[in-house]
């Protein structure tokens, strides 16, 4: 599979309701999950809205707005993003990430704007977060199912971006894997609860 491309010119309300939702305990309802992909690209300028409102009491059945897993060559960029039940951006085992002019606003428990998971060689830049938990959360696998995969995050490079409300950068916790060679920069900080955190 391969060259797939999303042109998010219009609005997603309910984007946190696309598919049907899974069996307790086995996952996350996910609005977008795909994997083994290669150049991947999402990108418009318009709105997707996961109307988290409506999942805030659901707890660990609320579902991320953006899974994305195991692809090489994944580029998001240039979207506005409101309101995700939980994580907003979440690349798992992803390789050549690019992430982009997004204006991320969310509010409520958990609700991270980027959370790289076992990613190699991304860049985040001219971004906005004004969010109700991390801005981003640098992650590598968690508990045993973690260690068992063994896969690090390495090479990030965040920098220009806008953080507003939330918790800044951080990295941990959920590091299994091993975090290494992560770079922040030149950014901005306004009314974030700190720069960054490294949270073993």
């Amino acid at each position: 599979r391969e060259c797939v491309m999303i042109d998010a010119h219009a609005g997603l309300l309910n984007g946190a309701r696309c598919l049907k939702k899974k069996e307790p305990l086995v996952g996350w309802d996910d609005c977008k999950e795909w994997n083994k992909l290669e150049n991947v690209v999402i990108e418009g300028g318009g709105t997707i809205d996961g109307n988290g409102e409506h999942w805030l009491s659901q707890g660990r059945d609320r579902p991320m707005l953006l899974d994305l897993l195991w692809i090489d060559g994944l580029t998001i960029r240039d979207l506005k993003i409101r309101r995700p039940g939980f994580w907003t951006v979440h690349p798992t085992f992803c390789n050549n990430v690019r992430v982009t002019g997004l204006d991320v606003y969310t509010r409520g428990k958990n609700t991270d704007g980027i959370d790289p998971d076992s990613v190699w060689n991304m860049y985040i830049a001219n971004n906005t977060f004004d969010n109700g938990d991390d801005c981003i959360a640098i992650k590598s696998g968690r508990d045993w199912s973690g260690i068992m995969v063994n896969i690090s995050t390495s090479n990030i490079l965040a920098e220009n971006n806008v953080f507003k409300a939330g918790h800044g950068v951080s990295i941990g916790s959920e590091t299994s894997g091993w975090v290494t060679n992560v770079t922040i920069r030149d950014s901005v900080l306004q009314g974030t609860q700190r720069a960054v955190r490294i949270n073993g």
